[in-house]
């Protein structure tokens, strides 16, 4: 089992690389399938299995189950990818629409950006005098204030941002012109990652740090440069993502549970985490955070195959509306319509954490099989399949509003929507048909407004005629 758990890692990553060099599909979407399936997959095998018994990591469940969950959850996600090596892995008439007319200029993205940036500033505002700025209190939030309004208005606030902070991921893989605009939307981008940053990862996010590197690589993929110049641009950022990072994430996760991180405590966390052994702390804190093997195998190992059953889709479903107008609506992905019914928080409590704060991370086959049993995975593989392909269509495509609504589908810095459960799939499909209706009447009334422009002109040249001969 360990042997095919490392061959399909090995199979994984090959299957990447065969899909980076298809014509048909996005360069963008290889690269993010890379990040996704190195932090979630591959991290977590070798480090497990190579390192099995030389680490002090405490576990819930037996290592032979870690195997079996982790050869389930990487043989799904190979037969998706392979998918994206057929012939036509996009769909024509997304890449081909009339709403890809809808053009944004520098000028026009330089103030969404800012408006990005205010709202994120608001945000973090709000968050901070309504539930609290640790880790601790933000998780509790959404288990003791659910269904309070401001639960209710907080989460619509927070669609708008995550909206706007797809935009501005959206910015980077677009090749702006060479002109004074671009300098400025490029300094106010730089300014969004750096909030983006400082505003999460204190908080206990510690994954949020990655994000400038995936911003970075994907910038540099976009851009008419040449290859060395890339790689030694992706190269430095790589770098320095590792040795700061390794330091920050080590500190920040010991603090977790505890006030917002000043720069005293970093600086000092910093410093003692340097002297330390912090290959061997880095190590731990990689297994911890990424491991979603071992955390599935007690969703379904305890709770059962097919126990959720539908009752996770009717929250999907019911997505789409206000929480100002049906406040008693099911929370998305829960087994009984509330907090306490989410798998992640099932799991925490199934592993002694805390009811209000408690929160792991799990695979997505293995939520399908607690949904609907092992045959689900093959409903599962379908509807990412589809998924991806939509994504594709959209990277494809010129327009940067649709290469936005790719980015909301992805889900940095986590990338945990870019390959996820059909539940998760569902709700998010719902936010984009929303998006592509807003879209369609906005394409309509700026088409409008050009046929008057264009009659008023054709009017205009007619009278300037008449007039001439009389």
């Amino acid at each position: 089992m360990e042997l095919l758990v490392l061959l399909l890692q090995f199979a994984l990553l090959g299957m990447i690389f065969a899909i980076r060099r298809s014509q048909k599909v996005s360069p963008h979407l290889p690269t993010l399938l890379f990040f996704m399936t190195l932090m979630w997959f591959t991290i977590p095998v070798l480090l497990t299995v190579l390192l099995q018994g030389h680490l002090k990591i405490y576990a819930f469940v037996n290592y032979s189950q870690f195997l079996f969950f982790a050869v389930m959850e990487s043989a799904t996600l190979l037969c998706t990818l392979a998918f994206l090596l057929l012939p036509t892995p996009y769909f024509k008439g997304i890449i081909n629409s009339r709403l890809t007319e809808i053009h944004i200029n520098s000028k026009g993205a330089l103030l969404g950006i800012l408006l990005s940036i205010g709202v994120s500033i608001l945000t973090a505002v709000l968050m901070a005098i309504f539930i609290g700025t640790s880790y601790f209190d933000l998780n509790a939030f959404f288990f003791l204030s659910e269904g309070s309004e401001t639960f209710n208005n907080l989460g619509s606030f927070h669609l708008l941002q995550t909206f706007l902070s797809c935009f501005c991921c959206a910015c980077f893989i677009h090749v702006w012109p060479r002109e004074r605009q671009t300098l400025w939307l490029l300094i106010a981008l730089l300014i969004w990652t750096i909030f983006t940053v400082i505003s999460q990862a204190p908080s206990g996010a510690r994954i949020a740090m990655l994000q400038p590197f995936f911003l970075l690589t994907l910038y540099c993929q976009a851009q008419p440069w040449s290859t060395r110049q890339k790689v030694t641009l992706i190269g430095l950022g790589g770098v320095a993502t590792v040795v700061i990072g390794s330091i920050l994430a080590v500190a920040i996760g010991q603090a977790r549970y505890g006030d917002r991180l000043n720069v005293d405590d970093i600086l000092s966390s910093s410093s003692k985490a340097a002297d330390e052994n912090i290959v061997n702390e880095m190590a731990v804190n990689l297994i911890t955070k990424f491991d979603s093997f071992s955390n599935s195998a007690i969703l379904v190992e305890r709770m059962g195959e097919g126990r959720a059953g539908i009752q996770p889709y009717i929250g999907a479903v019911l997505a789409l509306v206000p929480r100002a107008i049906l406040p008693s609506k099911p929370i998305p992905g829960s087994f009984d319509g509330t907090i306490r019914g989410y798998p992640t928080r099932v799991v925490a409590v199934q592993m002694g954490m805390s009811e209000e704060a408690g929160n792991v991370n799990l695979s997505p086959a293995s939520i399908t099989v607690w949904q609907f049993g092992y045959l689900g995975l093959i409903v599962m593989v379908i509807c990412n399949v589809l998924h991806l392909y939509l994504i594709n269509s959209l990277l494809l495509s010129p327009s940067l509003l649709f290469k936005s609504l790719a980015f909301f589908l992805i889900g940095l810095p986590a990338l945990l929507t870019l390959y996820t459960s059909p539940d998760i799939l569902l709700m998010n499909l719902e936010r984009i048909f929303l998006a592509f209706l807003f879209l369609f009447v906005l394409h309509h009334v700026l088409e409008r407004r050009l046929v008057r422009q264009q009659a008023w002109q054709q009017a205009g040249t007619y009278n300037n005629r008449s007039y001439g001969e009389a």
